[in-house]
């Protein structure tokens, strides 16, 4: 089952997928320090977890995952209040209470239980912020038949309650590289799967007022989609209308960069936040090794006759990894 939570901080689009991976039963848990590529959070995780190859967090050899999404650090106010037992209920979350992390921070902490086709998992949540970056760090962890809950619920506790955010990001090493990046920089350690651009390089440290120009690349957490056409790139443009008015695009042009087959869209829409008008492109590339890679590029609509050849020059720089 997966569940997408969008930010709704222009022009900085995350998309978190909850994943829960199967079942089963570990020994005593012993606790190691990690850091995910790309990622400032530190986890004192039980024995077991590994960084994840497709998403920014842990996987465990059980099926258990701890999927980690940062943010920059106002995002706390707007993510916080979300955090509630009705709204986890409306994603399949039941019997959520409260954990007693005895943090001394500002913190939201969460845990109650998910049914999903591979069966019970236990949630823990965890928001977190500090000036630089706000974590909200979520663990799916399988309870197996006949029990009431995980076996790694109490490391998994342990560790929400040591959890730092490091001053610097861990290295990440992507799967993908986009070669040319124009006027802007890469900004480093925001999504393990992906990379943002932008002109400073940089996250903003107080929320946008007006709009901006960014480009985003990511890897697909699913690889479930078996290939990219109009009916999975048209729900994925329309996705982008939250947070926009007046999401206006036509039939996507075929493209083809680094040998893998896609679409590419031009799109103009108005941003809420300052009713002005933004353009942006949008490109999908089908990866044979299942799933896609997707890139989006957002400026307002000012600058779209210089930016925008700008975006369609980077998309095109795309390679993968060898």
């Amino acid at each position: 089952m997966r569940n997408v939570l969008n930010l709704f901080i222009h022009p900085l689009r995350a998309w978190l997928f909850v994943l829960a991976l199967g079942l089963g039963w570990v020994g005593p848990a012993i606790a190691d320090v990690l850091q995910a590529p790309g990622s400032r959070v530190r986890l004192d995780l039980p024995d077991g977890f590994a960084p994840a190859k497709r998403f920014t967090g842990f996987e465990h050899t059980s099926g258990a995952s701890v999927v980690i999404l940062e943010a920059p650090g106002f995002a706390y106010a707007k993510m916080a209040p979300g955090l509630t037992a009705s709204n986890l209920k409306t994603r399949g979350v039941v019997d959520v209470t409260a954990m007693n992390l005895k943090r001394g921070d500002t913190h939201v902490a969460l845990e109650g239980l998910q049914q999903t086709p591979l069966g019970t998992f236990q949630k823990l949540i965890l928001l977190v912020s500090t000036d630089a970056a706000t974590a909200l760090i979520s663990a799916n962890l399988p309870v197996p038949a006949g029990a009431k809950v995980s076996p790694l619920a109490d490391g998994v506790r342990r560790a929400f309650a040591s959890a730092e955010i490091a001053a610097k990001p861990a290295e990440n090493k992507l799967a993908f590289q986009i070669s040319y990046v124009g006027p802007f920089k890469r900004v480093e350690g925001f999504v393990g799967a992906g990379a943002i651009f932008n002109a400073s390089g940089t996250l903003p440290r107080t929320k946008l007022k007006t709009a901006s120009t960014s480009f985003i690349a990511s890897q697909s957490y699913d690889r479930s989609v078996t290939r990219v056409d109009d009916a999975l790139v048209e729900r994925m443009v329309k996705s982008l209308g939250r947070g926009h008015t007046d999401l206006t695009f036509a039939k996507g042009e075929p493209v083809t960069i680094d040998g893998l087959n896609g679409q590419i869209h031009r799109i103009s829409a108005v941003w809420t936040q300052s009713g002005e008008k933004i353009e942006m492109l949008h490109v999908v590339l089908f990866d044979p090794a299942g799933g896609y890679f997707r890139m989006v590029g957002t400026t307002p609509a000012t600058d779209g006759a210089r930016i925008m050849p700008e975006f369609r020059k980077m998309a095109e720089s795309f390679k993968r990894a060898r």
